[in-house]
């Protein structure tokens, strides 16, 4: 992302998330883009929704699909990040970025 740069850790918040999954999350230079990593593989992929914005943070939900092999085959272990990117109504500014995860199957 050009004119990208990270957000503060004292402002990123991923308590909750498991410990696969890195805090890092970039700013775009007009504040209104965000990007995060979430994990891909196997049979799963990887996106970010905003689920929640306010006047002091922004929920940013990493979403990890599963979607079952076809013919009951198997699904490599393999997990690797890949960096997802989120768009806001208006620029971060000094808010708070929280960041959950969620799992789900297709």
């Amino acid at each position: 992302m050009p004119d990208a740069s990270e957000v503060p850790a004292d402002r990123v918040d991923g308590s909750t998330l498991p410990d696969t999954y890195k805090q890092r999350v970039l700013v775009s230079g007009d504040g209104r883009t965000l990007q995060v990593i979430g994990l891909t593989g196997g049979c799963k992929n990887a996106s970010a929704e905003v689920t929640a914005q306010s006047g002091d943070s922004v929920l940013i939900t990493l979403v990890s699909t599963y979607y079952p092999p076809e013919g009951g085959g198997m699904c490599s272990q393999e997990l690797r990040d890949i960096p997802l990117t989120v768009t806001l109504d208006a620029p971060l500014g000094d808010r708070r970025v929280i960041l959950e995860a969620r799992e789900q199957t297709a």
